[in-house]
């Protein structure tokens, strides 16, 4: 059973998990999820959607349960078996193994908020995203976005440079596709 809500800066969660234990969450902090290497594409949608989404390709099952309940993480997984080795885990096992599908169960069982922060972190590294100005931008864009852009965000981790344009279209479009809202 899950009754479980995420919108703009709010969490309110009752978790109930496994074998009938019920546990309120301390924090009124977004959710933090942490998807373990069989959910990749889903990590990246995620991230797409602003939510804090830690993804390792290859992460040693202890360790993920370790970062997992030291970051108070809600770890996303396809594997049942790496579930039922840490009894009240705070978890949704995914069942599908479609994106499509996966994105609606997520966004579904946690009341998650899917344009609340669209394109609020880096989708390679997770990392919020920082405004900058646009001649900062300059060097680093085509002459052509620099011309027809006004808005442009870096990543303070990895440098990637972001910049509203049709792809922002498309990837609206995208979300609207996947989770039909």
């Amino acid at each position: 059973m899950l009754d479980f809500d995420c919108r703009g800066e709010r969490l309110l969660a009752r978790i109930a998990l496994g074998m009938g234990v019920e546990r309120e969450p301390t924090t009124a902090e977004p959710v933090k999820f942490l998807a373990d290497a069989m959910v990749g594409k889903l990590a990246r949608w995620l991230r797409i959607l602003g939510y804090d989404t830690l993804y390792f390709k290859k992460i040693d099952n202890d360790r993920l349960i370790e970062l997992a309940q030291s970051e108070e993480r809600w770890l996303i997984t396809r594997d049942a078996r790496l579930i039922d080795r840490r009894p009240g885990l705070p978890h949704t096992l995914i069942r599908d193994d479609h994106l499509k599908q996966q994105l609606r169960q997520i966004v579904q069982e946690l009341h998650l908020s899917p344009s609340a922060g669209l394109l609020t972190r880096c989708i390679e590294c997770n990392s919020v995203l920082e405004s900058i100005p646009k001649k900062q931008a300059q060097p680093a864009v085509p002459s052509y976005v620099f011309r027809t852009q006004e808005q442009f965000s870096r990543c303070p981790h990895c440098g990637r440079l972001y910049w509203k344009g049709t792809h922002e279209e498309k990837i609206r479009a995208k979300v609207k596709e996947l989770i039909g809202d």
